[in-house]
């Protein structure tokens, strides 16, 4: 992934290939982020983004959402949090060992 996105208005849902479908895994509202994920354990993407409503996004590219994640403690581990339930909630999303590998370089 190249940058995050937070989202300001709207609603989104990500979906999953499920086979030769796409499976809902969430739907995201204003307050929500994705893709930062593919950002914090270093992966390509796992899921795709759909508007469900007219969106405002703030793009937050890679070099950017790293700075803010790795230099505001509280930002960081909120992050690294919201990423471990939504590993939780979809446990195909991304191989634990990964997840785990990313906290580790990651812990203060």
């Amino acid at each position: 992934g190249e940058s995050a996105y937070l989202l300001n208005h709207g609603e989104v849902e990500v979906l999953r290939k499920d086979g030769d479908r796409q499976r809902q895994i969430a739907k995201l509202k204003p307050g929500d982020c994705f893709g930062e994920i593919a950002l914090l354990a270093d992966v390509p993407r796992t899921a795709t983004v759909r508007c469900l409503t007219p969106v405002d996004v703030l793009v937050l590219p890679r070099d950017e959402f790293m700075t803010l994640a790795e230099g505001y403690r509280d930002f960081g581990n909120a992050l690294r949090s919201r990423m471990m339930e939504r590993m939780a909630e979809d446990p195909l999303a991304l191989p634990q060992s990964q997840v785990t590998a990313a906290l580790a370089g990651n812990s203060d």
